[in-house]
Protein backbone atom coordinates (compact mmCIF):
# COMPACT_ATOMS: atom_id res chain seq x y z
CA UNK A 1 0.00 0.00 0.00
CA UNK A 2 1.58 3.45 -0.95
CA UNK A 3 2.71 6.14 2.16
CA UNK A 4 0.47 9.21 0.82
CA UNK A 5 1.60 12.41 2.06
CA UNK A 6 -0.08 15.73 1.03
CA UNK A 7 1.37 19.47 1.34
CA UNK A 8 -0.51 22.39 1.76
CA UNK A 9 0.43 25.42 -0.23
CA UNK A 10 -0.79 29.02 -0.63
CA UNK A 11 -4.22 28.96 1.57
CA UNK A 12 -5.37 25.57 -0.09
CA UNK A 13 -5.57 24.00 3.73
CA UNK A 14 -9.37 23.27 3.64
CA UNK A 15 -9.03 20.89 0.07
CA UNK A 16 -5.68 19.54 1.52
CA UNK A 17 -7.52 18.42 4.79
CA UNK A 18 -10.65 16.72 2.84
CA UNK A 19 -7.86 15.12 0.26
CA UNK A 20 -5.76 13.45 3.04
CA UNK A 21 -9.47 12.11 4.91
CA UNK A 22 -10.19 10.61 1.29
CA UNK A 23 -7.05 9.42 0.31
CA UNK A 24 -6.15 7.84 4.07
CA UNK A 25 -3.05 10.29 3.66
CA UNK A 26 -1.21 12.44 6.39
CA UNK A 27 -0.88 16.07 6.03
CA UNK A 28 3.34 17.19 5.98
CA UNK A 29 3.94 20.44 8.16
CA UNK A 30 5.74 22.70 6.04
CA UNK A 31 7.18 25.84 7.47
CA UNK A 32 7.69 29.30 5.78
CA UNK A 33 10.01 32.09 6.89
CA UNK A 34 9.71 35.22 5.28
CA UNK A 35 12.53 37.91 5.24
CA UNK A 36 12.42 41.48 4.54
CA UNK A 37 12.52 41.31 0.47
CA UNK A 38 10.24 38.80 0.48
CA UNK A 39 12.39 36.16 0.11
CA UNK A 40 11.09 32.78 1.26
CA UNK A 41 12.25 29.75 2.52
CA UNK A 42 10.44 26.84 3.40
CA UNK A 43 10.91 23.84 5.57
CA UNK A 44 9.95 19.97 6.96
CA UNK A 45 11.02 18.93 9.82
CA UNK A 46 10.44 15.80 9.91
CA UNK A 47 11.60 12.13 8.11
CA UNK A 48 10.15 11.98 5.13
CA UNK A 49 9.00 8.51 4.66
CA UNK A 50 6.75 8.69 1.54
CA UNK A 51 5.85 6.77 -2.28
CA UNK A 52 3.90 9.23 -3.27
CA UNK A 53 3.46 13.16 -2.06
CA UNK A 54 0.63 15.88 -3.19
CA UNK A 55 1.25 19.55 -3.25
CA UNK A 56 -1.81 21.13 -3.13
CA UNK A 57 -1.86 25.30 -3.94
CA UNK A 58 -3.49 28.10 -5.94
CA UNK A 59 -1.77 29.68 -8.41
CA UNK A 60 -4.37 32.61 -8.97
CA UNK A 61 -2.51 34.86 -6.65
CA UNK A 62 1.07 36.31 -7.84
CA UNK A 63 1.49 33.16 -10.37
CA UNK A 64 5.19 34.47 -11.12
CA UNK A 65 5.91 33.60 -7.14
CA UNK A 66 3.50 30.72 -6.90
CA UNK A 67 5.12 28.55 -9.59
CA UNK A 68 8.34 28.92 -8.14
CA UNK A 69 7.65 28.63 -4.53
CA UNK A 70 5.76 25.15 -5.76
CA UNK A 71 9.30 23.84 -7.50
CA UNK A 72 11.43 24.79 -4.36
CA UNK A 73 8.94 22.59 -2.25
CA UNK A 74 8.90 20.14 -5.07
CA UNK A 75 12.84 20.02 -4.77
CA UNK A 76 12.67 20.18 -0.86
CA UNK A 77 10.63 16.73 -1.14
CA UNK A 78 12.90 15.23 -4.14
CA UNK A 79 16.44 15.60 -2.03
CA UNK A 80 14.29 14.40 0.76
CA UNK A 81 13.69 11.15 -1.30
CA UNK A 82 10.20 11.49 -2.55
CA UNK A 83 10.58 10.00 -5.77
CA UNK A 84 6.74 10.73 -6.71
CA UNK A 85 5.41 14.21 -6.69
CA UNK A 86 2.25 15.33 -7.75
CA UNK A 87 0.76 18.59 -8.16
CA UNK A 88 -2.95 19.44 -7.48
CA UNK A 89 -3.57 22.92 -8.67
CA UNK A 90 -7.82 23.40 -9.06
CA UNK A 91 -6.79 26.70 -11.64
CA UNK A 92 -3.81 26.55 -14.08
CA UNK A 93 -2.91 30.74 -14.17
CA UNK A 94 -0.89 31.76 -17.38
CA UNK A 95 -2.78 28.61 -18.86
CA UNK A 96 -3.90 31.71 -21.53
CA UNK A 97 -0.49 32.99 -22.74
CA UNK A 98 0.36 29.17 -25.02
CA UNK A 99 0.92 30.39 -27.64
CA UNK A 100 3.58 30.68 -30.91
CA UNK A 101 4.01 33.80 -30.89
CA UNK A 102 7.19 35.77 -30.90
CA UNK A 103 6.27 38.70 -30.00
CA UNK A 104 4.81 37.63 -26.67
CA UNK A 105 5.27 35.63 -23.33
CA UNK A 106 4.75 32.05 -23.07
CA UNK A 107 4.91 31.65 -19.27
CA UNK A 108 2.92 28.78 -18.78
CA UNK A 109 5.35 26.13 -20.67
CA UNK A 110 8.16 28.45 -18.96
CA UNK A 111 6.57 27.34 -15.92
CA UNK A 112 5.67 23.98 -15.95
CA UNK A 113 9.49 23.71 -17.41
CA UNK A 114 10.34 24.50 -14.00
CA UNK A 115 8.48 22.13 -11.89
CA UNK A 116 9.02 19.33 -14.22
CA UNK A 117 13.20 20.36 -13.37
CA UNK A 118 12.36 20.24 -9.68
CA UNK A 119 10.17 16.92 -9.79
CA UNK A 120 6.64 17.31 -10.44
CA UNK A 121 5.83 14.82 -12.56
CA UNK A 122 2.14 14.81 -13.10
CA UNK A 123 -0.69 17.86 -12.31
CA UNK A 124 -4.42 17.65 -11.62
CA UNK A 125 -6.59 20.40 -12.49
CA UNK A 126 -10.11 21.37 -13.42
CA UNK A 127 -11.20 22.38 -16.84
CA UNK A 128 -7.92 22.81 -18.38
CA UNK A 129 -7.80 26.12 -20.48
CA UNK A 130 -5.87 24.80 -23.15
CA UNK A 131 -6.50 20.81 -23.33
CA UNK A 132 -5.40 19.92 -26.52
CA UNK A 133 -1.92 21.84 -26.27
CA UNK A 134 1.60 20.39 -26.09
CA UNK A 135 2.97 20.89 -22.71
CA UNK A 136 6.11 19.66 -21.21
CA UNK A 137 4.01 18.34 -18.08
CA UNK A 138 1.69 15.90 -17.38
CA UNK A 139 -1.41 17.13 -17.33
CA UNK A 140 -5.15 15.35 -15.87
CA UNK A 141 -7.60 17.81 -16.76
CA UNK A 142 -10.68 16.46 -14.64
CA UNK A 143 -13.75 17.29 -16.51
CA UNK A 144 -16.08 18.93 -14.46
CA UNK A 145 -19.00 18.62 -16.87
CA UNK A 146 -19.90 15.17 -16.53
CA UNK A 147 -20.64 16.05 -13.04
CA UNK A 148 -23.46 18.91 -13.76
CA UNK A 149 -25.62 15.81 -14.87
CA UNK A 150 -26.89 15.57 -11.77
CA UNK A 151 -27.76 19.11 -10.75
CA UNK A 152 -29.24 20.13 -14.30
CA UNK A 153 -32.63 18.40 -15.56
CA UNK A 154 -32.73 18.87 -19.52
CA UNK A 155 -35.90 20.30 -20.84
CA UNK A 156 -36.71 20.12 -24.68
CA UNK A 157 -35.37 22.38 -26.75
CA UNK A 158 -32.39 23.10 -24.85
CA UNK A 159 -29.22 23.72 -25.89
CA UNK A 160 -25.42 24.01 -24.42
CA UNK A 161 -23.59 27.36 -25.29
CA UNK A 162 -19.99 27.65 -25.41
CA UNK A 163 -19.30 31.13 -25.87
CA UNK A 164 -16.47 30.78 -27.81
CA UNK A 165 -14.78 28.10 -30.10
CA UNK A 166 -12.11 27.03 -27.72
CA UNK A 167 -14.67 25.51 -24.98
CA UNK A 168 -16.42 23.49 -27.72
CA UNK A 169 -15.27 20.43 -26.15
CA UNK A 170 -16.49 21.90 -22.55
CA UNK A 171 -20.39 22.53 -24.63
CA UNK A 172 -20.23 19.15 -26.66
CA UNK A 173 -19.44 17.13 -23.11
CA UNK A 174 -22.10 18.34 -21.36
CA UNK A 175 -24.57 18.37 -23.71
CA UNK A 176 -23.97 14.34 -24.81
CA UNK A 177 -23.96 14.07 -21.17
CA UNK A 178 -27.94 15.92 -20.82
CA UNK A 179 -28.95 14.38 -24.15
CA UNK A 180 -29.31 18.24 -25.99
CA UNK A 181 -27.33 19.95 -28.58
CA UNK A 182 -24.66 21.75 -28.35
CA UNK A 183 -23.21 25.20 -30.04
CA UNK A 184 -20.13 27.29 -30.55
CA UNK A 185 -20.33 31.06 -30.51
CA UNK A 186 -17.83 33.14 -32.40
CA UNK A 187 -15.72 35.36 -30.10
CA UNK A 188 -13.67 38.34 -31.33
CA UNK A 189 -11.29 40.20 -28.90
CA UNK A 190 -10.28 43.74 -30.04
CA UNK A 191 -9.44 47.34 -28.58
CA UNK A 192 -12.90 47.69 -28.92
CA UNK A 193 -13.69 45.01 -26.62
CA UNK A 194 -15.49 41.77 -27.13
CA UNK A 195 -18.06 40.56 -29.98
CA UNK A 196 -19.65 37.41 -30.21
CA UNK A 197 -21.39 36.24 -33.09
CA UNK A 198 -23.26 32.86 -34.35
CA UNK A 199 -23.76 31.45 -38.17
CA UNK A 200 -26.97 30.14 -38.16
CA UNK A 201 -30.41 29.78 -36.10
CA UNK A 202 -31.02 29.14 -32.24
CA UNK A 203 -34.24 26.94 -32.11
CA UNK A 204 -34.71 26.55 -28.74
CA UNK A 205 -36.45 27.38 -25.12
CA UNK A 206 -33.93 26.98 -22.89
CA UNK A 207 -29.59 27.67 -22.63
CA UNK A 208 -27.18 26.32 -20.44
CA UNK A 209 -24.06 28.54 -21.21
CA UNK A 210 -20.80 26.91 -19.99
CA UNK A 211 -17.38 28.91 -19.47
CA UNK A 212 -14.24 27.75 -17.72
CA UNK A 213 -13.31 31.27 -16.52
CA UNK A 214 -15.45 34.22 -15.42
CA UNK A 215 -13.58 37.19 -14.57
CA UNK A 216 -14.31 40.49 -16.62
CA UNK A 217 -17.57 38.91 -17.28
CA UNK A 218 -17.94 40.50 -20.96
CA UNK A 219 -17.97 36.88 -22.53
CA UNK A 220 -21.01 36.17 -20.81
CA UNK A 221 -22.61 39.68 -20.84
CA UNK A 222 -22.18 39.40 -24.78
CA UNK A 223 -23.27 36.00 -24.78
CA UNK A 224 -26.54 36.58 -22.88
CA UNK A 225 -27.42 39.48 -25.21
CA UNK A 226 -26.72 37.05 -28.23
CA UNK A 227 -29.46 34.13 -26.74
CA UNK A 228 -32.06 36.70 -25.64
CA UNK A 229 -31.96 38.31 -29.30
CA UNK A 230 -32.56 35.10 -30.76
CA UNK A 231 -35.41 34.51 -28.67
CA UNK A 232 -33.94 32.62 -25.79
CA UNK A 233 -34.61 34.06 -22.27
CA UNK A 234 -34.30 31.30 -19.91
CA UNK A 235 -30.58 30.57 -19.38
CA UNK A 236 -28.40 28.19 -17.21
CA UNK A 237 -25.07 29.49 -16.01
CA UNK A 238 -22.34 27.25 -15.37
CA UNK A 239 -18.72 28.32 -14.10
CA UNK A 240 -15.82 26.60 -13.29
CA UNK A 241 -13.41 28.97 -12.37
CA UNK A 242 -15.03 32.04 -10.39
CA UNK A 243 -12.60 34.74 -10.26
CA UNK A 244 -14.32 37.87 -9.91
CA UNK A 245 -17.31 37.23 -7.61
CA UNK A 246 -18.56 40.96 -7.46
CA UNK A 247 -18.58 40.54 -11.55
CA UNK A 248 -20.79 37.46 -11.15
CA UNK A 249 -22.96 39.59 -9.07
CA UNK A 250 -23.48 42.33 -11.29
CA UNK A 251 -24.16 40.05 -14.39
CA UNK A 252 -27.09 38.47 -11.50
CA UNK A 253 -28.22 41.48 -10.77
CA UNK A 254 -28.32 42.44 -14.80
CA UNK A 255 -29.82 39.31 -16.29
CA UNK A 256 -32.56 36.79 -14.59
CA UNK A 257 -30.46 33.53 -14.81
CA UNK A 258 -32.65 30.46 -14.41
CA UNK A 259 -29.63 29.18 -12.14
CA UNK A 260 -26.08 29.50 -11.67
CA UNK A 261 -23.52 27.33 -10.52
CA UNK A 262 -20.02 27.44 -9.84
CA UNK A 263 -17.19 24.96 -8.48
CA UNK A 264 -15.79 26.27 -5.39
CA UNK A 265 -11.68 25.88 -6.88
CA UNK A 266 -10.91 29.11 -6.01
CA UNK A 267 -12.62 29.23 -2.41
CA UNK A 268 -13.89 32.69 -2.95
CA UNK A 269 -16.27 34.14 -0.71
CA UNK A 270 -19.78 32.31 -1.31
CA UNK A 271 -22.51 34.69 -3.03
CA UNK A 272 -26.53 34.15 -2.61
CA UNK A 273 -28.35 32.64 -4.87
CA UNK A 274 -25.30 30.83 -6.62
CA UNK A 275 -25.06 26.92 -6.56
CA UNK A 276 -21.94 26.00 -5.15
CA UNK A 277 -20.50 23.09 -6.12
CA UNK A 278 -17.14 20.80 -4.06
CA UNK A 279 -14.56 19.94 -6.21
CA UNK A 280 -13.03 18.13 -3.46
CA UNK A 281 -14.40 14.73 -4.73
CA UNK A 282 -13.65 15.40 -8.20
CA UNK A 283 -9.66 15.43 -7.55
CA UNK A 284 -10.39 12.10 -5.34
CA UNK A 285 -12.09 10.45 -8.02
CA UNK A 286 -9.43 11.16 -10.25
CA UNK A 287 -6.48 10.24 -8.47
CA UNK A 288 -7.83 7.07 -7.13
CA UNK A 289 -8.71 6.34 -10.80
CA UNK A 290 -5.04 6.99 -11.74
CA UNK A 291 -3.98 4.88 -8.91
CA UNK A 292 -6.13 1.79 -9.69
CA UNK A 293 -4.63 1.67 -13.81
Amino acid sequence: MKRIGLVALNAEKDLTVSLATLLNGTIIPLKKQVFFDQECVFEINQLIEYDLVYIVAKTISAPEVTYFHIGAVADLLRRNGVQHIHLIAPYLSFSRQINDKNHQTNSFILSLQLLKHAGISRIFTLDFHNPLTQVPLEIHNIKTQPYLKEFISPTAKMVVISPDHGGSERAETLAHALGVDAKSFRKVRDENGIKISFAGTLPYQSAVIVDDILSSGETIKEAVLLLHKSGIKEITLVITHLVEPQVLLKLMQEFEFRNVFVFNSLRKPLLEQVNYLVIDKLFYDAIKGEQNE
